[in-house]
């Protein structure tokens, strides 16, 4: 879904525990969304980030998602 807008694979990266950086970009995918955020600062293996941008994700009657992005 984020390739579509200009996101390489390559330039992804999945974890189970995000141990982010200062200034990277991450999602946290939820089942009703994703949250995307620039990362302003970390703490105790959390991170904070300043905006973030939801996307919510719609499922449709038979539990896909629809009309996304």
């Amino acid at each position: 879904m984020l390739e579509r807008h200009g996101v390489k694979r390559e330039d992804m990266k999945i974890t189970e525990t995000p141990k982010a950086k200062v200034g990277a970009i991450v999602v946290e995918i939820w089942p009703y969304e994703l949250v995307i955020g620039r990362v302003r600062t970390t703490r105790n293996d959390s991170f904070i980030s300043g905006d973030e941008f939801n996307i919510e994700l719609k499922l449709d009657e038979n539990g896909n998602y629809v009309d996304y992005l």
